[in-house]
């Protein structure tokens, strides 16, 4: 995690938002909280297309398609853009906006029909004033049921928690 937080660090946020090209980074830093989370024993991001990245949990390596998701007509860079140059934090205030981006997400990824089971993990890149603790796993789980089938698991990085939305077996 430390060398991702450097390399994204050494970028800068106004290039890691505003230079194309640099998506791989992004997936390098989802890979690394990931493989954090899960206490993984290696990540590493795959070169190509497909899968984003792997991880490797207890011996056994998952392969994982990522994507992010923020607000409803954000556009990524923008805000570095302005005069002053300084990013401001999505924040949402409502369920209901944490459902749409988190069915959108879902959305995008299974139109891809991959060709071999993997994982997927939607970044949720936003601050939830209005959506309580106890109230995000039902949320999640909900609004990533059109994912359930298509993917071997489905998670959710969301500020500092990593949730596991779906399993094969469930």
């Amino acid at each position: 995690m430390a060398i991702v937080d450097d390399a994204m660090d050494h970028v800068g946020g106004a290039a890691l938002f505003t230079q194309g090209g640099l998506d791989f980074l992004r997936d390098a830093w989802i890979a690394a909280r990931v493989a954090e989370l899960r206490q993984a024993e290696a990540a590493r991001v795959v070169k190509g297309k497909f899968p984003d990245f792997e991880i490797n949990v207890g011996g056994t390596v998952e392969e994982f398609e990522a994507v992010e998701t923020y607000e409803v007509g954000r556009r990524r860079g923008v805000e570095y853009r302005d005069a002053d140059g300084q990013a401001r934090d999505a924040e949402i205030e409502s369920a209901t906006e944490i459902r749409t981006q988190l069915e959108a997400a879902c959305r995008s990824k299974v139109e891809k029909l991959y060709s071999k089971p993997v994982n997927l993990v939607i970044y949720l890149n936003t601050f939830a004033l209005g959506v309580e603790e106890d109230e995000r796993e039902a949320l999640i789980r909900s609004a990533t049921t059109a994912a359930a089938g298509a993917f071997t698991s489905v998670w959710v990085l969301w500020q500092e928690t990593l949730y596991q939305a779906w399993h094969e077996s469930t």
